[in-house]
């Protein structure tokens, strides 16, 4: 487990990203490529079979939509140029931190938890500008209800807020076809937490569509009922420490986040 956590200028957050990826000891993400504009990461996964390749563009332009950084993910990925070739799929979401343009020398809030199987990013933009978000993007292998033929296929990324479309896309649907590997994140809406003996209920983000119906579930993150907790809280499920992020809603108040509900409780370790 690798935790990364710091309050920086947004035309910063690239270089930090790299310099927290090459810091990481324990060999669960190795750099593949490396440019002055892009990162390519690989990892085999804790099975030691997978096919799992990240790429990191910052894209932090001051543009109408704010600003961002770009992921990718593939099964692979050049180390001469950190191209795609075919025909391996590529796959990207952008991070926004702000919803219109604002300074690249404004501050922003990020957390990055790393592990063989999955990375969290959150990113929030300048808590004192109106046009902040909350956003957590999510790289990694979903957790199948059923084995696969190929588990590299459940590679999938997402971020909570809609970024360029609403939903989770996995390299491959269950089947191993990648016309059906768009995934909705689906959890059960209490009202309020706590309940009786002041427990708090957590529940899990199930991805799912038409074709494959329930399709498995989202590593160390849970819906959390918003109501009766908040921003940096810390619950305990399993004997770990998960942390509650309150994230953006949709644009022009279309609803919850991609992450089911609007806030979550994620192991950031």
């Amino acid at each position: 487990m690798a935790f990364f956590s710091k309050k920086i200028k947004i035309n910063l957050l690239f270089s930090f990203l790299v310099a927290n990826f090459k810091s990481i000891s324990d060999g669960s993400w190795t750099v593949v490529f490396e440019s002055a504009t892009m990162l390519v990461v690989k990892s085999v996964g804790s099975s030691g079979n997978e096919k799992m390749y990240l790429k990191i563009e910052p894209d932090t332009s001051k543009s109408a939509t704010g600003n961002t950084v770009k992921m990718t993910i593939s099964d692979n990925m050049s180390s001469t140029d950190g191209s795609v070739p075919s025909p391996s799929i590529a796959v990207s979401r952008l991070v926004q931190f702000h919803t219109a343009a604002v300074d690249t020398n404004g501050l922003i809030d990020y957390h990055m938890s790393v592990l063989a199987d999955r990375i969290f990013l959150w990113v929030a933009g300048d808590a004192n500008s109106t046009t902040g978000l909350s956003v957590m993007a999510f790289a990694g292998r979903i957790s199948p209800y059923k084995p696969e033929t190929s588990v590299t296929n459940g590679f999938s990324i997402g971020t909570s807020y809609k970024s360029p479309e609403d939903g989770f896309r996995a390299i491959k649907d269950s089947s191993g076809g990648t016309a059906s590997s768009l995934y909705k994140s689906y959890s059960t809406l209490v009202p309020a937490n706590p309940g009786p003996g002041g427990d708090y209920n957590v529940f899990p983000q199930v991805l799912a569509n038409a074709v494959d119906g329930a399709r498995g579930e989202l590593p160390d993150i849970y819906h959390i009922p918003p109501i009766g907790v908040g921003q940096g809280d810390i619950v305990n499920v399993g004997g770990k420490a998960y942390t509650v992020y309150a994230l953006s809603p949709q644009p022009a108040g279309s609803g919850y986040s991609n992450f089911a509900g609007p806030k979550v409780a994620v192991y950031m370790g």
